[in-house]
């Protein structure tokens, strides 16, 4: 498998500015579905993460990730355990690295190259998002509204404040994004909220449009897990548990749907370790699973119960039923936007006292709700179509 360099890269035309990926399976499928949905409307695009602190640790970082997918091809059935030259964190996330090597275009420039603006001029089109790019507490916003990159097309798809307030932003950064908020063509946000955040602190209209992972429909992705059938394994078929933050009560409403619909639960992910000396003592234990593993999870299950907006956002596609727990801390309005558009408001619980059997055996129309999808995406395809441009454009 052949990576392209940065300098092989800077003759790209589009450039998506996104969140660092990583080990998290929501953050690595929006970054692969907008570029692999700009690719189908016909448009040559690459994706950077503006983290990046030294063109150096990136060559690094990107022989490692090379090495765990060279590795994980050819002795995933064996105990990796031999190579103990890896960084812990590496092996842990050697299988979300394998399908970002092997499925998105990434390229990464270094903070100096970043500030300096120098090799952005070789594109003729930026596009920001998806997710949580504009929030405060989880980016360099600035970075995110472009503000070192003077290219004249800039539209965002899909961006996401996370909250539904501008608490974590200082009076002075407020103006200073929104002086770049303006230098925009065209801003898309992925909650309803965040147009009305932009009216009101940013001065600029904005337009609402679905998680890019919405934009792909489940045949690509049975296609994903098909291609990389041999590094999944068939899960139960009960209820898929995807947790980001797990605790007792949780475990009391797992429990407590398994009981009223009458089938078993399962899980995937690895346990949270206890410790540093535990992780670095037990690595495999605490390795992610596939990333096709997490997909082929929400295809196989009967029902969803999870406290992700990727999972919410998975589920749809799929047409699982599911409840969805609310998760105040990772920003709640990010769920009540994406289930007000298809109607699934009562999918959503705060406490184990929301439960009941009724909201578990309700039906949900999926023919409804796959048309109003299709209609999202057509929205979607107009926006960007409208605004970032025909391919000969600039």
């Amino acid at each position: 498998m052949y990576k392209k360099t940065h300098t092989e890269y800077i003759f790209k035309k589009t450039l998506i500015l996104t969140l660092k990926i990583g080990g998290g399976y929501g953050g690595i499928m929006q970054a692969y579905a907008l570029q692999a949905y700009l690719k189908k409307l016909g448009y040559d695009v690459v994706t950077s993460t503006p983290e990046a602190s030294s063109l150096s640790k990136k060559f690094r970082e990107n022989l490692l990730m090379f090495r765990s997918w060279l590795f994980s091809r050819l002795f995933h059935k064996f105990n990796m355990g031999v190579f103990g030259s890896y960084r812990y964190d590496n092996i842990i996330m050697a299988n979300t690295n394998r399908f970002i090597f092997e499925n998105i275009d990434t390229v990464n420039f270094g903070k100096k190259l970043y500030l300096s603006g120098r090799y952005f001029k070789s594109f003729s089109r930026i596009i920001v998002g998806s997710d949580q790019v504009w929030r405060n507490n989880y980016a360099d916003v600035l970075k995110y509204l472009s503000s070192f990159a003077k290219i004249k097309n800039r539209i965002s798809y899909a961006a996401s404040f996370g909250v539904d307030d501008m608490s974590e932003y200082s009076k002075r950064l407020i103006k200073k994004t929104a002086k770049l908020a303006k230098e925009f063509n065209a801003i898309s946000v992925r909650e309803d909220s965040g147009v009305s955040l932009c009216k009101k602190y940013w001065g600029v209209d904005a337009q609402q449009n679905v998680d890019p992972t919405l934009l792909l429909d489940k045949d690509h992705y049975t296609r994903l897990i098909e291609k990389d059938i041999l590094n999944t394994t068939k899960p139960s078929t009960g209820i898929f548990v995807y947790f980001l933050d797990d605790n007792a009560e949780k475990a009391r409403m797992v429990k407590y749907v398994s009981d009223s619909i009458k089938e078993r639960s399962f899980y995937i992910m690895p346990p949270k370790p206890t410790s540093i000396a535990e992780l670095r003592n037990n690595l495999y234990k605490y390795q992610l699973p596939p990333v096709t593993q997490w997909l082929r999870s929400f295809k196989e299950a009967k029902f969803i119960i999870t406290d992700s907006f990727h999972g919410c956002v998975f589920s749809i596609i799929f047409n699982k039923p599911f409840i969805a727990i609310a998760n105040n801390e990772r920003g709640t309005t990010r769920f009540t936007s994406l289930l007000k558009l298809f109607g699934l408001e009562d999918r959503l619980i705060c406490s184990y006292e929301d439960l009941s059997d009724n909201l578990l055996t309700k039906k949900i129309d999926w023919l409804l709700i796959n048309k109003l999808v299709r209609n999202e995406q057509n929205r979607s395809e107009a926006y960007i179509k409208d605004n970032l441009g025909g391919f000969g454009e600039v």
